[in-house]
């Protein structure tokens, strides 16, 4: 691909803090605890000697099992809000608090407003969300049918759609792309490569099957990305010799195209949010009710 200017770092370097931005807001939840009990103590009853709270931040924190869930939208009102974060008081409840960052809100709400917030959750590229139940009917030695409704919590993998199963694929090389794609961490740690690529709307996947036979043209898969980061086609191509990828960025206004060279497996993610990645999913949304 002589045409492509070529390069071996990512051409995107984002430093801000806030929405929108690659660098992730911490919530300092040290300086928010500290403060908690004062602001609490003037809104729940008085014969309340407890109550309970819990975070809502970007990215949701460990569990005690050690993994992380997907967090579901919540109702509430807003009882105390600052520069730092907002306390929603819990729908239909005397003592349960949700702490809320600021810094990732698209809307700010106003004090004693009713509110559903609705975090970052991730999605499948049918839209489903990775952890919405799925109904399955079993069917028993007597014929009889029932129903099996599954849940997944926490890192769930999701999967590509090609055009062609993997079964049919004969190239061994695009089957460890693909899987590599489907279950490694992106950048941020929470989501997987996958949900990085549903998150920047990336669409109609084409794969290049080379079999091990054919040198002459190396194995690669390619989609079509529309967001505020980049529009046009991109392409990740095997190279047998170097045991790396290539990442390649075809705009699709008059542009000249781009090459990301010697991407070890591990990179990918990094280089793929630094080239199509446009943030819009780091956003917890307020409606007001």
């Amino acid at each position: 691909m002589s045409s492509l200017n070529k390069s071996n770092t990512g051409s995107t370097d984002n430093t801000d803090s806030h929405s929108g931005s690659g660098c992730l807001n911490k919530l300092d939840r040290d300086q928010v605890q500290s403060s908690l009990a004062q602001i609490i103590r003037s809104l729940i009853p008085r014969n309340c000697s407890r109550y309970q709270y819990r975070f809502c931040e970007l990215l949701p924190q460990p569990n005690v099992l050690g993994f992380c869930s997907d967090p579901q939208p919540f109702t509430g009102k807003v009882v105390f809000l600052n520069e730092v974060f907002i306390l929603v008081k819990r729908s239909q409840t005397r003592n349960q608090f949700v702490i809320v960052d600021v810094a990732y809100v698209d809307v700010m709400p106003k004090l004693n407003d009713q509110v559903e917030i609705t975090p970052y959750a991730r999605h499948d590229f049918n839209g489903r969300r990775v952890d919405e139940p799925e109904k399955e009917i079993q069917t028993l030695p007597d014929g009889t049918q029932y129903t099996v409704t599954k849940m997944m919590l926490g890192g769930k993998s999701i999967t590509l759609p090609l055009p062609i199963s993997k079964e049919q694929l004969q190239s061994p090389e695009l089957l460890a792309l693909i899987e590599q794609l489907e279950n490694i961490p992106a950048p941020d740690g929470f989501r997987l490569i996958s949900h990085l690529l549903v998150d920047a709307g990336t669409t109609d996947f084409t794969i290049n099957d080379a079999g091990t036979l054919n040198t002459d043209t190396p194995p690669g898969i390619g989609f079509t990305v529309s967001n505020q980061k980049f529009k046009g086609k991109v392409a990740i191509v095997y190279d047998r010799g170097s045991d790396t990828y290539s990442l390649r960025l075809y705009p699709a206004t008059d542009n000249q195209p781009t090459e990301v060279d010697n991407i070890y497996f591990d990179e990918l993610g990094l280089r793929l949010a630094e080239a199509i990645d446009d943030f819009a999913w780091q956003v917890i949304r307020v409606k007001t009710l």
